[in-house]
């Protein structure tokens, strides 16, 4: 109990440094110093208050330590991963796919679905958002909704590590369901320190909402299947619906080889029909959210946002090296997870592991893994390493799975010492090594984004409008990308149309209209003022 209320006490304190820190400015401005050190805090604290009985120690329930441990788990990546995303990516997003969440989760929180884009349009030109006579993001509306809220209390950054704490009980809950407590608790400790999750907890990307309502349906329909509680399958279908409304294609992919068993069983006799119409009546409405949404956008329930953006085909790549694209995803997750993948492998081909019924959950599970990898790796040909392959992310609670129950197998087969040695390995990788690293790699990367964007900022005077090409390092994309949805922000960005850059003048006559020239050599550029016609 002593350590439960020193951490809730340490959480209070950082809270408060927080708040006292944001409103002097100097987290926004990336005091890299202490927010590392803030991390460094939480994770020595833990490691130090649950090593202490060596091998066993994830695996220790009865101690108070030992009952306290998943809930100091499930915090701890929480508060690494809004330090990161606070002080390290600035509490913005910092690719085009996050700007296209954030822009439409900031009309939602206005209570619009689209921004007016009759007069400024052909000046937007904005990475994964439709422009024309609506302006607005391509995405499913799921996310954004849920991001909105936070938009709307004015701390959007904050949404994703929260949102970490429901994936992460999500998967302690599914572990413990068909592994045991102490499979969860390796499991926990896995995808706790996983910096492949904890960055993605920093992000504004939507794969964390889709883990969380994935590994809460897979929870709860195996909880169904196995007990026939009609209020569990009740809530695989909420959770399920709502992982449709965030990515369909990758929640209809999570959960095909779960949802094929249970149509088998279905058939068998040995799942009840009104079991199933249970699933069926809570996952329809919120499935029938994406069509809704599309015909509210584009006048049909069967266009979205993605066949008006990507007007190209998104036909499968069948190239040799398309083929191998997964397996070069499969070495880059194993980059930012450390020894996870191979402890998986080491559960995948372990006795019986094929032909035992114990085991058809965890079939399942790595079919569904399978499925995942392959299909985005025939449809893209690059995951993006920003922060890991993170459409992995969507099914890799089965990752976390598999490797926290080959840990807990190695304990109950009398070989703790094995399972201790590889977790230490395991933390002493992530935490020493790729955390950090990737820490310092992001920070570099954003200060130098963002550096371009405030050196414009500093320039310019008075009511402005930037007109910058699009063409160069992605400068023009970022900067772009940061106008409010009402295009009234005292600096406008837009992009360089040439000749037709005069109409500007009409449009906008109490504006000084700056036009931005790049540097051949990737450096900041500068601002000239552009020739009034």
């Amino acid at each position: 109990m002593k350590k439960i209320i020193g951490l809730t006490i340490l959480t209070l304190a950082a809270l408060t440094l927080d708040y006292l820190f944001r409103a002097r400015d100097i987290f926004v401005r990336g005091d890299m110093t202490l927010a590392l050190a803030f991390c460094w805090l939480w994770i020595l604290f833990g490691l130090i208050q649950f090593g202490k009985k060596g091998d066993d120690f994830p695996a220790s329930t009865e101690t108070p330590a030992g009952k306290a441990f998943p809930y100091f788990w499930l915090i701890l990546p929480a508060v690494v991963s809004a330090c990161i995303a606070l002080v390290v990516l600035k509490g913005m997003p910092n690719s085009g796919d996050e700007y296209s969440y954030a822009f439409q989760a900031e009309l939602f929180s206005k209570g619009k679905l689209h921004a007016n884009g009759t007069t400024i349009a052909p000046w937007i030109k904005m990475q994964h958002v439709i422009t024309g006579e609506k302006i607005y993001s391509k995405y499913p509306p799921g996310w954004p909704c849920v991001l909105a809220l936070g938009k709307a209390l004015g701390s959007p950054w904050l949404v994703n590590p929260l949102l970490g704490v429901v994936a992460l009980l999500g998967l302690y809950r599914l572990v413990e369901l068909v592994a045991g407590k102490k499979a969860a608790r390796y499991s926990l400790i896995m995808a706790a320190t996983s910096p492949f999750f904890i960055f993605n907890a920093a992000s504004y990307f939507s794969h964390i909402m889709l883990f969380a309502a994935v590994a809460w349906m897979w929870y709860f329909s195996i909880s169904a299947l196995e007990k026939g509680k009609r209020a569990d399958a009740f809530l695989a279908g909420i959770a399920w619906g709502v992982a449709l409304s965030v990515r369909p294609a990758s929640a209809i992919i999570a959960a095909a080889p779960l949802l094929l068993y249970a149509l088998r069983d279905l058939a068998r006799g040995k799942l009840s029909p009104l079991t199933a119409t249970c699933f069926l009546l809570s996952a329809i409405p919120l499935a029938g959210i994406m069509p809704g949404y599309n015909y509210l956008m584009q006048g049909t329930p069967w266009v979205s946002g993605y066949s008006i953006y990507d007007s190209k085909s998104i036909a499968p790549h069948l190239s040799a090296w398309q083929l191998l694209v997964p397996v070069s995803w499969l070495v880059l997750l194993c980059s930012w997870t450390p020894l996870g993948p191979f402890i998986a492998a080491g559960r995948i081909f372990g006795r019986g592991w094929f032909v035992d019924e114990k085991y058809r959950w965890e079939r399942l599970g790595v079919i569904a893994f399978l499925l995942q990898a392959g299909s985005y790796g025939l449809l893209v040909d690059k995951a993006g390493d920003q922060y890991g392959p993170r459409y992995f992310l969507d099914a890799s609670f089965v990752l976390f799975w598999l490797a926290g129950a080959r840990l807990s197998a190695w304990a109950e087969e009398g070989t703790a010492r094995k399972s201790g040695f590889v977790l230490k390995a395991v933390l002493a990788l992530s935490l020493a090594a790729v955390l950090p690293f990737n820490i310092y790699r992001l920070h570099q990367q954003v200060e130098k984004r963002w550096s371009a964007v405030e050196s414009i900022r500093k320039e310019v005077r008075g009511p402005s409008i930037v007109i910058i090409h699009d063409d160069e390092w992605g400068k023009g994309r970022t900067a772009l990308q940061i106008n409010n949805t009402e295009f009234d922000n005292e600096v406008l960005f837009l992009f360089d149309l040439g000749e037709a850059n005069k109409k500007l003048f009409s449009l906008f006559p109490d504006r000084t209209i700056y036009r931005y020239v790049p540097e051949k050599n990737g450096g900041l550029g500068r601002l000239e003022k552009y020739p009034k016609p």
